[in-house]
């Protein structure tokens, strides 16, 4: 699977959200914000400043889901990635 152009392919993290002050946000209420984090799993060629690996947030309302080879994926473009964090930063 590769995606094509300015199209990103990204899997949904499993991970809850967390506030500062540690609580942990339901998935409802994750549901209800409109920025979604996730991985990205594969890049168009016209995609630039991002890489495989590297968690994202992205524009939930202007992303669509599919299912491919049994696994729930995301595609996004380019222009709706609000968030990068390389994943050679994370904590």
């Amino acid at each position: 699977m590769r995606a094509v152009g300015k199209y990103i392919i990204i899997e949904k993290c499993k991970k809850p959200e967390v506030a500062p002050s540690g609580l942990e946000f339901s998935e409802e209420e994750t549901n209800k914000m409109r920025a979604h984090r996730a991985t990205v799993v594969s890049l168009g060629s016209e995609v630039s400043g991002v890489n495989i690996g590297d968690e994202v947030y992205y524009d939930k309302a202007r992303s669509f889901e599919q299912i491919i080879d049994g696994v729930e994926m995301t595609m996004t473009r380019e222009i709706d990635l609000m968030v990068i964090i390389p994943h050679d930063e994370e904590a």
